[in-house]
């Protein structure tokens, strides 16, 4: 039924609860996100904040911003703050870091939870010092980032 109806899919996910409601969510969005990523982007951010929504939010991003980066940003932008937006933040750097990694440090940036934020932004870091080592440099020097990352991440002064 995902395949050929996610819409009506997505509703009988409503009576199930815990890991069977999550599931049964994570599979239909995988399925809507690919025919009809904004229909699925409205399901996902209709449902209360909880696993389910987490779930469902950070399988769109994966999906929708392999194939449309810029709608997926745009959708994300607009998501509420809370677990739900961090989870999907975090699959969406996590899938622009090889292709643009100075987005995904902006990105990551606007994550809530401070270790999963200075976690993606510090991977994210790491790949854009070696595509763009003078930006990076220039960037995370400039950057709130912790005193320890920036230790870790630049190259010990000479």
């Amino acid at each position: 039924m995902a395949q050929n109806d996610p819409g009506a899919a997505a509703k009988l996910t409503s009576p199930l609860s815990g890991d069977a409601q999550a599931d049964a969510a994570s599979y239909v969005i995988s399925q809507w996100a690919s025919d009809d990523p904004q229909a699925a982007g409205s399901w996902a951010a209709s449902l209360p904040e909880g696993k389910t929504r987490e779930q469902v939010a950070a399988n769109l991003m994966n999906r929708w911003a392999k194939t449309d980066p810029a709608a997926a940003a745009s959708w994300l932008g607009n998501l509420s703050e809370g677990p739900s937006r961090d989870a999907a933040a975090r699959a969406f750097t996590n899938r622009i870091t090889s292709s643009d990694p100075q987005a995904a440090v902006q990105w990551a940036e606007t994550i809530s939870d401070e270790t999963i934020r200075e976690n993606q932004t510090e991977s994210a870091a790491r790949v854009w010092l070696k595509i763009d080592p003078g930006s990076a440099i220039n960037w995370i020097g400039n950057s709130d980032l912790p005193d320890e990352t920036k230790a870790r991440l630049l190259p010990p002064r000479t």
